[in-house]
């Protein structure tokens, strides 16, 4: 993950590294990271932009004792509750760079690779629920952290559009009450804790050939790849395949690129129109509150750290594609007719249908 600015570069240049490839397959097939099994980094550039991206100042003594407690709590978790035997040399690290690096190793011992791997994907549920507990804690509106949220992905905009990235236009904003009841009526499975698009982010970038670039510049940048939410990509945009060619990409990085499938042409939402094409995925931002926390009191354990997640939705799409997607059966209005219309049915659950048959 390269901390240097994107410079207006064509798409076969886009994809540079595993590492990239591995990022852009993770927004666009919705795959979880836990079923990793390596990393990709690099180099020590590599593993100090990822820290960053996680909100993680490992100059504040406070985060460094938190990432270790979150260490420790992996390999107790490794060892009494799976029963694993950690290899020496993954148990003395005191630094996680140092965890990053076996993680990635492509040469020594295959088992200190699988162990780091192990501990650092606990360890990224260790954060996660920790993050959970502070944010409970924390007593923070949504619609303070929705405006800590738009200041980070707009200041991430700003850079992306000084870095060359044609950002025609872009919007972001949270869904009202109303629109979100009639989510919930309308879907079977949906209920509230399910909800991943209460904040919701949109950049139009120019042509389909600015789409990856703009992705890699998101994760670079913007948020972590490993905290995208699995399972909830659609991509009805891009043909990975298509995208690899275009790349130029060796046989080693088509497969990290994708692994078996594709493009549907598709929208996985049903209220969509059948030629709505867009690429749609949530990512549980780790977002930093620490002037937040010092006006509490008391203030939160210092042991659930300083950083809490907040999901928002993020949609891709270029300009041409955007103006298709509001035409005919593409329009909002007709989505929501749609939409509205399975919430109906729900509601009555039949009984105007057997009213009308009474009357007649």
């Amino acid at each position: 993950m390269r901390t240097e600015p994107l410079s207006p570069t064509p798409l076969q240049a886009a994809i540079a590294s595993e590492l990239d490839a591995a990022s852009v397959r993770i927004m666009l097939t919705g795959e979880s990271v836990i079923d990793w099994p390596r990393l990709q980094f690099r180099d020590e550039a590599d593993f100090d932009a990822f820290i960053a991206l996680q909100e993680f100042e490992l100059t504040r003594p406070g985060d460094r004792a938190h990432v270790g407690d979150l260490q420790r709590e992996a390999f107790v978790y490794l060892e009494d509750v799976l029963r694993y035997h950690i290899p020496e040399e993954i148990r003395r690290i005191t630094d996680v760079r140092d965890l990053l690096r076996f993680a990635s190793q492509r040469t020594g011992l295959k088992r200190n690779r699988v162990y780091a791997c192990m501990t650092l994907k606990v360890m990224h549920i260790l954060h996660h629920l920790i993050a959970r507990e502070l944010l409970f804690n924390a007593t923070l509106s949504e619609a303070q952290l929705a405006e800590i949220m738009s200041k980070k992905v707009y200041e991430g905009i700003d850079k992306m559009r000084a870095a060359g990235i044609p950002v025609v236009e872009y919007a972001g904003g949270r869904k009202t009450r109303h629109s979100l009841v009639t989510k919930l009526l309308a879907k079977r499975e949906t209920i509230a804790s399910q909800i991943f698009d209460k904040t919701r982010f949109r950049i139009v970038v120019r042509t389909e050939k600015d789409v990856v670039p703009t992705l890699l510049f998101m994760v670079r940048h913007i948020f972590p790849f490993n905290y995208t939410i699995p399972g909830q990509a659609d991509n009805s945009l891009l043909d990975l395949v298509q995208v690899a060619d275009q790349n130029g990409l060796s046989d080693k990085l088509k497969k990290h690129l994708f692994p078996q499938r594709h493009a549907s042409g598709q929208p996985q939402n049903e209220f969509s129109g059948r030629s709505y094409r867009t690429i749609n995925f949530v990512v549980d931002v780790p977002l930093r509150i620490s002037e937040h926390l010092r006006t509490m009191n008391p203030p939160p354990d210092p042991r659930l750290g300083e950083i809490v997640f907040v999901l928002a939705e993020f949609q891709l799409v270029d300009a041409v594609t955007a103006e298709n997607n509001e035409k005919g059966e593409n329009t909002h209005a007709r989505y929501k007719a749609r939409q509205e219309q399975r919430v109906r049915v729900r509601l009555e659950a039949g009984s105007m249908k057997k009213r009308r048959k009474k009357m007649d």
